[in-house]
């Protein structure tokens, strides 16, 4: 018998409750997916929040990718309840170079007044040659300034002067904040992620837009370290492109990495999740909807206390 066939994917598909979607989208990543995604299981395309809910639909369908030949089943075993694992579909996906077929939608697209994102396979256009340009390939990492998450971020990194300052890119997927904050002149970025395909893509972004001498990358428990090696126990600037659910949880870690007057963004937050983070940063932050974009928001504000 050969060995096992690694060409393709797997999608296994989970159906659970609102309340059970984020445990089951933990236990996919943990099980190795390389994706995960979230998905209204039922006949609710929209789900009406009010102030203070937590997201998604009442019955969620949460997938995730795995490489084929791998068994995401058994993986997932233990991970998540029998009654989730009954609902398992498993089905496959072709081996496209998903990377390729997307740089045909990545163009050079202009944040703000000043800060430009152009992708490595394209040259900057004439007009970004006063601004600040980030040469970026996202690789497998989230992170192309596509999202109207990532627009938000980007959009908001224009304002405030970052001359200097040391700067935290949370949950960096390819670098993209973290080297916008570098461009547009903080001294030094500390990119933390959990994923090490993330960090590899960054670590190569960095050294395109020759930013690595002042970007340095992460896993979580390292960032304390780090701050202390810059000559600071708590940064600037925090910003977190993630999702609602870790966000909530993250409230007392990042309490301890931004200085108090030191400013917070948080993006990756729907709508209808705003007022539940609001409430959970409030003890040490005034946060507020700072932008908006589609159906997504951005949260912005001081550390107060």
């Amino acid at each position: 018998m050969g060995g096992a066939d690694t060409s393709g994917w797997l999608r296994i598909a989970l159906e659970c409750s609102r309340e059970e979607a984020g445990a089951i989208e933990e236990a996919l990543e943990a099980s190795g997916a390389a994706a995960v995604s979230l998905e209204d299981a039922g006949e609710e395309p929209r789900f009406e929040f009010s102030p203070g809910d937590r997201p998604l639909w009442g019955k969620v369908r949460v997938s995730g990718l795995f490489p084929a030949g791998t068994d995401g089943l058994e993986r997932l075993a233990g991970r998540a309840s029998p009654e989730v694992l009954e609902t398992a579909r498993v089905g496959e996906l072709p081996d496209t170079d998903w990377v390729r077929a997307g740089r045909g939608r990545s163009r050079p697209t202009r944040f703000g007044d000043r800060l430009w994102v152009c992708p490595t396979w394209e040259e900057p256009p004439p007009e970004t040659a006063s601004g600040v340009v980030v040469r970026l390939d996202p690789g497998l990492a989230f992170g192309t300034g596509s999202h109207p998450s990532t627009r938000l971020c980007l959009r908001r990194l224009t304002g405030p002067d970052l001359t200097g300052k040391v700067v935290i890119d949370y949950g960096c997927g390819s670098g993209i904040l973290g080297l916008a904050m570098l461009g547009l002149g903080a001294r030094r970025c500390l990119a933390v992620d959990i994923d090490p395909q993330a960090l590899d893509a960054a670590r190569e972004n960095a050294r395109r837009n020759r930013l690595a001498e002042h970007f340095e990358l992460m896993f979580p428990p390292a960032v304390a370290d780090a701050l202390r090696r810059a000559g600071r126990s708590t940064s600037d600037l925090l910003v977190a492109n993630i999702l609602a659910a870790p966000l909530a949880a993250l409230a007392g870690t990042f309490k301890d990495l931004v200085g108090r007057g030191g400013e917070l963004m948080l993006s990756g937050i729907l709508s209808g999740q705003a007022g539940g983070l609001i409430e959970d940063y409030a003890p040490w932050f005034r946060l507020a909807i700072a932008d908006t974009d589609e159906d997504w928001v951005l949260l912005a504000g001081p550390r107060t206390r």
